[in-house]
């Protein structure tokens, strides 16, 4: 053996010191000395990071008062600017007299009754003279929430009187007169005036009490000549309440204020309006001048620092009283001129008593773990210096070639143990994570080849993976580490049709990292400087205790289809459009009426007080199925479908009993042959010279196209979701068991676990294929090019389509072919046949026999029967019923069927098995392997070629599935047949 280096003889001086210092004391003491400094810098941290959390708590919760008062006057002041804008239609289309001011009053009366949100709504036209109603919230002049009515006529100036009226607007008294009164002098006129447009009026003290409102207002036109204003009041007090209420701190406030610097409404109820210094008339309260102290100096703060003018949403915080104040600034804006400020001010004593406690508590804690810590180092020292003694004399030992020296296990002695072990579990790590890089290779693969964009979120918000194809629609490569609540970093996320940034909080991996399945089509995402509309669906991965551990992001690039339903939009629009045209055309002239009311696109009638016709348009006529003349021999209520009849009549007696002149509700026509058709009905009464009723004009249009569009939208998205979700499911499964590393040692488990999800890969592809598929037929973006064809040649491609199928079921195909040429698209032809053949194939019991045949006319189609008869009663077995073509079909045509020995259809589903995702059992999607929609292509394909699809099946006994193609020569057939 070697002889080991001998020790040098010397050492430096601080080596020698330290050679003479016991272990135990240089265990001891450095521990010691780090457990004081950890300590106070413990301390000292715990105090800054309570500073912190005061900080966020502070402007998390004003964030939160702040979207609840933003969501509280969006909610408040939209009611009155809907009303206003509705009526502004009313009356410049000529629904409403703006002449007539009792029938104004009666309307304005059932309006403010029907929102109760509403305080006034008024009328003020341009003689100065103005009719209105409304409720005394505050009870000014009445007792509070009595209603009120009100009127200026005649020669202006004049006298308004203000009366009490009961629940059904009758007046009672007069309770307010105002003399000398010109409606043309009010503030909310002049700023309807002066706007041009529909907007707010400043705010005004209602009857020069200090009770402040604001008013929604709007110019009337008619003709392009201005006749009045419509003006609708809100209380401010209301906001007043809504702000007192919030209790969102011990001692916070909350303040709306304009621009100006004027109050609007504060949590304080302080009255925007006060007297002025002569004590004359009422003024408007400067927010800096309030008498709230926290109010006077938030708002001397914020002026210091900026114009109001130019204050966007801002956070700061002032000293006051010693203490310092929390404080924040959002801008509010409407679409209607509103530009307030939103101003939150929270004192920082709400939070810091409870962390002042708490620090008093983290100090003692801090020192009682100090002496507990310095005992349990001295312990620890004495612990690890024994071994390391032994240690040093089995070294000696070996410096002096003694390999066999004893040393006594346990204690520290085991680090050389723990060294092997470790060593050995890096080299088991390596294997294992070489292993798992491969596993998560594949899966990556498998999902790069999903034709959806998918992203994945861990229960942090961190995106831990995109797909390519998210990568292709977002413009934008896997950023790794970014979190939901940075996602404006890297994406620009909108509401859709605005420029307004979708909120964090609302987005669906964060809704899902909270528990909820989402599908949302609102979101919009900048990309390569243009936006693209997103369909998106997440869905939340729970582990064993119910804990969100992943958020799955599913999104579609919707630019396509959006495109398709705004230019729907836009023809619903323009027929809208013509529709209002075509009306005015008929109030202008007789001969232009009797035109238009029988080219409108619209159904149209003049209908009698009794409900009979009187005259009828085409589109009516094609609507309910009826002709003219039959159609006029009836009254609405024959063709009424019968549960709306009632409704139908109560409409039509209100208008009757009613000062009204229309009403619209949607309602159910009864077609001739007796199916319902939903319908959206707008009735107008006609009266003559005297105001007696003459009849009724009637336009309905036939919504039943749109509610047949949205309900198979509805079941589309449902089912697809679910079709989606379940190949998904077991995808994600199978690849999870394996990155758990369970499988690493058992292969055979591990391939069966890989086989699942690539079975189910194929299966989500040949889903999303048949949906394309299917997709490209019902739009007309596939074009069939027709050719001449051999039937017999088509039928034989089919059967080698499927024969191997076929044979690994030991089932036989038998071919009855016809020698006659088909204008037809071959290839989607042979489709249809192969889709026929392969649902009778996997659908038949092993050792049947599938029949292919194809005729022309019934006669043929006979003879064909009567050969299958005959060999099913040599194999003992029964055919379904004799069934013949459709009797409205044209004949010649080419007839071909498909017929099985299967379980058979049963009767309800013989029609629903075309229709997409259908099955008649639900387990044959998973046993069989289908998608439920081979049978919706092949019914799209034979309509294509102007053909026509069914089945005829017994239960037990097996199906028939027909369709007819035109013939090329039906002449040259004829002659021959």
């Amino acid at each position: 053996m070697k002889e080991p280096p001998p020790f040098p003889q010397r050492f430096p001086y601080w080596q020698q010191f330290l050679g003479r210092v016991p272990l135990r004391m240089l265990l001891t003491v450095p521990f010691i000395l780090q457990l004081l400094v950890a300590v106070g810098l413990v301390g000292y941290l715990s105090f800054q990071n309570g500073q912190r959390a005061v900080s966020q708590l502070a402007d998390q919760l004003m964030n939160q008062v702040a979207v609840r008062i933003n969501d509280r006057l969006d909610a408040y002041l939209q009611t009155p600017q809907q009303v206003v804008e509705s009526n502004r239609l009313a009356l410049e289309t000529g629904e409403l007299n703006l002449e007539n001011f009792d029938e104004l009053e009666t309307h304005f009366f059932q309006q403010v009754q029907v929102f109760q949100s509403l305080t006034t709504l008024a009328f003020g036209n341009v003689q100065g003279e103005t009719i209105g109603a409304g409720r005394d919230r505050s009870g000014v002049v009445t007792a509070p929430g009595s209603l009120v009515s009100w009127e200026a006529r005649g020669t202006v100036p004049n006298t308004r009187y203000m009366y009490a009226v009961d629940s059904q607007g009758k007046r009672l008294k007069a309770v307010n007169i105002t003399p000398n009164f010109d409606v043309r002098q009010r503030g909310w006129y002049k700023a309807a005036m002066n706007a041009g447009k529909q907007t707010w009026s400043p705010v005004f003290p209602i009857l020069n009490l200090p009770i402040a409102s604001v008013s929604a207002v709007t110019p009337i036109y008619q003709n392009n000549e201005l006749k009045g204003v419509l003006t609708s009041e809100v209380l401010l007090s209301d906001i007043n309440l809504f702000l007192h209420s919030l209790n969102f701190s011990r001692a916070g406030q909350a303040f709306i204020i304009e621009r100006s610097g004027d109050l609007v409404a504060t949590s304080t109820q302080e009255q925007p309006f006060v007297q002025n210094v002569q004590g004359e008339q009422l003024i408007r309260l400067r927010a800096v001048d309030s008498t709230d102290p926290v109010t006077r100096a938030t708002m001397q703060t914020l002026m210091e620092r900026q114009s109001l003018d130019q204050l966007q949403a801002e956070q700061l915080s002032f000293p006051l009283n010693q203490q310092r104040q929390f404080i924040q600034v959002v801008p509010y804006h409407n679409g209607y001129g509103l530009d307030w400020l939103i101003v939150t001010a929270i004192p920082e004593s709400d939070f810091m008593a409870e962390i002042q406690r708490n620090q008093r508590q983290t100090w003692l804690l801090c020192g009682l773990t100090l002496l507990l810590a310095t005992a349990t180092g001295i312990v620890t020292a004495r612990w690890i210096a024994a071994p390391l003694r032994r240690l040093q004399q089995a070294a000696q030992a070996v410096t002096q070639g003694d390999l066999n020296f004893p040393v006594q296990s346990g204690g520290i002695g085991e680090v050389a143990q723990l060294t092997t072990s470790f060593q050995q579990m890096a080299q088991q790590l390596n294997t294992s994570f070489r292993s798992l890089q491969a596993s998560e290779q594949k899966f990556l693969t498998l999902l790069n080849h999903v034709p959806i964009g998918i992203s994945v979120f861990d229960a942090t918000g961190s995106q831990i993976l995109i797909n390519q194809v998210g990568e292709t629609i977002l413009g934008q490569e896997f950023v790794p580490g970014i979190t939901l609540d940075r996602i404006s970093e890297v994406y620009r996320v909108y509401v859709a049709g605005t420029d307004q940034l979708y909120p964090v909080d609302q987005l669906p991996a964060m809704r899902a990292l909270r528990g909820e399945s989402v599908f949302v089509e609102d979101i919009e995402i900048a990309s390569n400087h243009h936006r693209i509309p997103l369909a998106v669906q997440t869905i939340p991965i729970f582990d064993e205790t119910g804990t969100v551990i992943y958020a799955i992001n599913m999104f579609q690039d919707i630019t396509e289809r959006l495109e398709t339903e705004q230019l729907r939009k836009n023809y619903q629009h323009e027929l809208e459009r013509q529709v209002v045209e075509q009306t005015q055309a008929w109030r202008d002239s007789e001969e232009r009426f009797r035109s238009a009311f029988d080219d409108a696109p619209v159904g149209m009638a003049l209908v009698g007080l009794n409900g009979q016709f009187l005259k009828v348009n085409r589109a009516l006529c094609e609507i309910v199925g009826y002709p003219e003349a039959e159609l006029l021999s009836h009254t609405f209520q024959d063709v009424t479908y019968p549960d709306d009849l009632d409704m139908s009549l109560e409409a039509m007696q209100n208008v009757l009993a009613n000062d009204t002149r229309s009403y619209q509700l949607e309602k159910r026509y009864q077609h001739q042959q007796g199916y319902p058709i939903q319908c959206l009905l707008h009735v107008s009464l006609v009266k003559d010279v005297n105001q007696q009723p003459l009849y009724f004009i009637t336009q309905i249009q036939d919504m039943s196209n749109r509610y047949a569009i949205d309900r198979m939208k509805n079941e589309f998205i449902s089912v697809v979701s679910h079709e989606l979700r379940t190949p998904l499911t077991a995808i994600r499964g199978s690849l999870g068991l394996l990155n758990s590393g369970f499988y690493n040692d058992k292969l055979d488990t591990a391939k069966d676990l890989l086989q699942i999800a690539l079975n189910n890969s194929e299966r989500l592809v040949r889903l999303i294929n048949d949906i394309l598929d299917l997709e490209r037929l019902e739009s007309g973006k596939v074009k069939l090019v027709k050719e001449t064809c051999d039937v017999t040649s088509l039928m034989q491609q089919a059967i080698e389509s499927v024969q191997m199928l076929a044979d690994q079921s030991n089932i036989q195909i038998v071919m009855y072919p016809l020698a006659i040429q088909v204008q037809a698209a071959p290839d989607a032809i042979v489709q249809t046949l192969t889709n026929l053949l392969s649902n009778a194939i996997k659908f038949s019991p092993k050792g049947s026999t599938v029949w292919l045949s194809a005729a022309v006319g019934d006669r043929e189609m006979r003879e064909m029967r009567e050969m299958r008869e005959i060999g099913a009663q040599e194999r003992q077995v029964d055919l379904p019923s004799p069934s013949t073509p459709p009797p409205h079909y044209p004949l010649p045509t080419i007839l071909f069927s498909v017929q099985d020995q299967g379980q058979g259809i049963p009767a309800d589903k013989l029609t629903a098995i075309f229709d997409r995702f259908q099955q008649v059992n639900v387990s044959d999607s998973r046993e069989k392997g289908g998608t439920g929609l081979g049978l919706a292509i092949c019914k799209s394909i034979v309509e294509k070629h102007e053909g026509q699809i069914w089945v005829e099946s017994v239960l037990g006994q097996g199906s028939i599935f027909y369709f007819t193609l035109p013939l090329t020569n039906p002449t040259q057939w004829l002659s021959e047949y």
